[in-house]
């Protein structure tokens, strides 16, 4: 409190000063015994009444004026602290704000989840906008997204703010930083800012860029603090053996933590944790598990998260299965490793490769496979292509590397359910790819600019209707492209891998085309893991039950987990676990340094000073309005005069 506000404060000892002129004005009379009295008539002395409270109502509001003005006096010096914007100038502002929505955002700062506190602050800058700004949101947990585009509607803003919640998402700031940077420069009005609301805990040491051509503020610096977390990243079971991926913002986080195997009877075993950051240890339970029993890794102690301190045991299926079809050989005792083979044993040397030479008609035979990759097969018989279809309607994933031998299917084969029409092989192929079409396979396309193929095939143009094209060639025509089949996923190349056709093989872009269809793979089998904020095709139909509970029936079979741990996915008969795994780095709570000049100067931004003075002088008012009708209603009679004797 300033020494202005004490003084005005002052006024307030003025409610005592009636009550002290009542006390005083009750002390006792001297009495003198005047003889003549007695000839007098007894009358109630005047004085002595009154030296009683004669209105308590009335004194009551009379206090409480007092009391405001004393308020009123101090009033000036009293503030509340709110984020504002300041305007040099009055000009009209493009606002961006960045709220991160990722798992560290859980920890506290000052009492309050952090999340909470940076939501507050959004909203408060919200309500300080005036007619004339544009105001976005971008959330920073990962992948960065883009909540509201910038418009002049508050309320659209108010809203996606009131609907976010904190997640289990690692965090991208330096993505999220530069989808509001775009945003702000796309704006119109002359001033662009960005307000980071993040505790800038990403796991990184590196500062964080700000985004050129706008101002950046971080306006609360006590989101932004160290704190000890540990968590448990993984656990699978094989046997009666449990291997936990454990990981630590420090070293010294792991203190004296134990990690325990936690079933339906009890603790089934535990081990201690090293000093280490981020350690693997194997826990060997002393009594086997009852069968189908959910068992749950957990850490013993407490953390700035205890969201993060669990992690469901599932059971460990081993390495992921991938079938690779090679199609027609001269014998197994002259094969040697394809192409294929070794850019798969590249990307995972743990895969576990089936190489075969024809698709299985059955179905259950294709079902223990993540992956199933054609190289170049020269079309599929109905029994193939009806077995290949059910499998990745149900969730598999297929690749067809189309090469010369896919134009010389025999009468009756075809290429379905990869693609439908004809398919015919021409020697004749533009070199490179179109440049603009390759944003789809990021940084490792560059190289098929310079791709120098003996033949290419053709396809029918209704075979890529409903496709998404990831490259192009030259002329246009389709080169890599990719289209949802059921709860699955089928990829084409028109360009096989063969090195006596083209070099494709031999390009990083093959190993990016490959390694997608391995994620898609892992997503859908094996143990079904992923990281939290992953998309996981599911079926439209299909009923989920998360951490929390049952999940809302997604239209468009798209799931999206928000928090780490267990989901159960019901499609039909069909029953899957799946685990939403945190992001490692989510665990250091240690702040990377924020954007230079990312001050509350370099900003133009400020804290409002919200003035206390208008609402008290109104209080007054009515409490002097108040006095004058409790005046009115008690007011007392005039007495009437005594008659003559």
């Amino acid at each position: 409190m300033s020494f202005g506000a004490g003084l005005g404060l002052l006024v307030a000892l003025g409610v005592a000063l009636p009550l002290v002129a009542h006390l005083l004005r009750r002390r006792r009379t001297e009495t003198r015994v005047f003889p003549p009295a007695r000839l007098v008539p007894t009358a109630t002395p005047a004085a002595r009444s009154r030296a009683h409270l004669e209105d308590r109502a009335l004194l009551a509001v009379r206090a409480l004026g007092v009391l405001a003005l004393a308020v009123l006096g101090a009033a000036p010096f009293v503030t509340c602290s709110r984020l504002a914007l300041d305007r040099p100038g009055g000009s009209a502002i493009a606002l961006v704000i960045v709220i991160d929505d990722s798992m560290s955002m859980r920890a506290s700062a000052g009492g309050e989840p952090r999340f909470a506190r940076a939501r507050r602050s959004a909203v408060e800058l919200v309500e300080s906008l005036r007619d004339g700004d544009v105001v976005g949101v971008v959330a920073a947990g990962a992948p960065a997204r883009m909540l509201v585009a910038p418009s002049p509607s508050r309320d659209v803003a108010a809203r996606a703010l009131a609907a976010m919640t904190p997640s289990d998402r690692a965090t991208d700031l330096d993505a999220a930083l530069t989808l509001a940077g775009t945003l702000a420069r796309g704006a119109q009005q002359p001033e662009r800012r960005v307000v980071l609301l993040s505790d800038l805990a990403d796991g990184s040491d590196k500062p964080l860029d700000a985004p050129a051509g706008v101002s950046t503020w971080t306006p609360d610096a006590s989101l932004a603090a160290a704190l000890p977390d540990c968590a448990v990243v993984r656990a699978l079971r094989r046997g009666r053996d449990v291997r936990a991926r454990v990981a630590c913002g420090r070293a010294e986080h792991a203190g004296e933590r134990r990690v325990e195997v936690v079933g339906p009877s009890g603790v089934l075993g535990f081990v201690t944790l090293r000093r280490e950051r981020a350690q693997d240890v194997e826990i060997v339970m002393s009594d086997a598990a009852p069968a189908g029993a959910q068992l749950t890794a957990r850490l013993t102690g407490s953390d700035a998260i205890p969201d993060d301190d669990a992690a469901p045991v599932m059971t460990e299926s081993g390495a992921l299965s991938v079938s690779v079809v090679l199609g027609p050989s001269t014998g197994a005792s002259e094969r040697r490793v394809s192409v294929v083979e070794e850019a798969l044993g590249a990307l995972d040397e743990t895969l576990a490769l089936r190489p075969s030479f024809s698709v299985p008609e059955a179905p259950e035979a294709l079902a223990p496979h993540a992956v199933v990759v054609l190289d170049d097969p020269p079309g599929l018989p109905p029994e193939a292509r009806a077995a290949l279809r059910g499998y990745v309607e149900r969730g598999g994933v297929a690749v067809a590397l189309l090469g010369s031998r896919a134009g010389s299917a025999i009468l009756g084969n075809t290429l379905e359910p990869f693609v439908e029409g004809a398919v015919r092989w021409t020697t004749s192929a533009p070199k490179g790819s179109d440049e603009a079409s390759l944003a789809g396979l990021g940084a490792t396309a560059a190289g098929l600019l310079e791709l120098a193929p003996k033949g290419r095939v053709l396809l029918d143009e209704r075979a890529t209707a409903d496709a998404t094209v990831l490259a192009r060639w030259a002329d246009g025509r389709p080169l890599v492209f990719t289209r949802r089949l059921g709860r699955g996923r089928v990829l084409v190349t028109t360009l096989g891998a063969s090195l006596d056709e083209s070099d494709l093989a031999l390009r990083p872009a093959f190993l990016e085309i490959l390694g997608r269809a391995l994620s898609e793979g892992r997503a859908r089998k094996g143990n079904l893991r992923s990281l939290v904020g992953a998309r996981w095709e599911i079926a439209p139909s299909a009923r989920v039950v998360g951490p929390s509970g049952p999940l809302p029936a997604s239209d468009d079979g798209v799931l999206v987990p928000l928090r780490a741990g267990l989901y159960a996915v019901r499609a039909g008969d069909e029953l899957e676990a799946r685990v939403a795994e945190i992001d490692e780095r989510e665990v250091d709570l240690s702040p990377r340094p924020a954007p230079p000049r990312a001050s509350h100067q370099a900003a133009g931004a400020t804290t409002s000073r919200v003035e206390l003075s208008p609402y008290v002088a109104w209080a007054l008012l009515a409490l002097l309005a108040l006095e004058a009708a409790v005046r009115l209603l008690t007011r007392s009679p005039a007495p009437r005069a005594s008659a003559a004797p």
